[in-house]
């Protein structure tokens, strides 16, 4: 396994392990959260987890399908881990809008992974030297 499919591994057991640790672990009640202006911390703190998490898998395997696998597999696991809070073990909080906040922070990664490529491939130390004289 190389370097950066370990590293997108251990990422993905963080998030499991946030997104999952039972509430009576938790220093605070959920919910009891004040609400803020834009977005509450907790929705900034998912699409954080899941934009990195696909930034990093993408990383693994840059091609087009991996894409789509990266992509689905973000959605399943915001689905999945909001599911699972709903677990009488886990006594948390299932909330759409986190599962929302997964999903956009996983197409964001996704998206910042092909636009970090399409910018670094265009650099100038990359394009052929162009002739100074003009063609006619």
């Amino acid at each position: 396994m190389s370097s950066r499919a370990l590293l997108a591994s251990a990422w993905t057991i963080v998030v499991l392990a946030l997104c999952l640790v039972p509430s009576y672990w938790l220093p605070v009640v959920e919910g009891g959260e004040p609400s803020q202006l834009l977005l509450p911390r907790d929705k900034i703190v998912h699409y954080g987890m899941f934009a990195s998490l696909s930034l990093l898998w993408m990383r693994v395997r840059p091609t087009w399908g991996w894409t789509g696998m990266v992509c689905v597999g973000g959605l399943a696991l915001a689905i999945l881990t909001e599911l699972g809070q709903g677990l009488p073990m886990i006594a948390r909080d299932p909330d759409a809008l986190d599962a929302f906040a997964d999903a956009v922070g996983t197409f964001s990664g996704v998206a910042a992974f092909w636009s970090w490529r399409a910018l670094t491939a265009s650099s100038p130390l990359e394009r052929p030297e162009q002739s100074m004289t003009p063609e006619y």
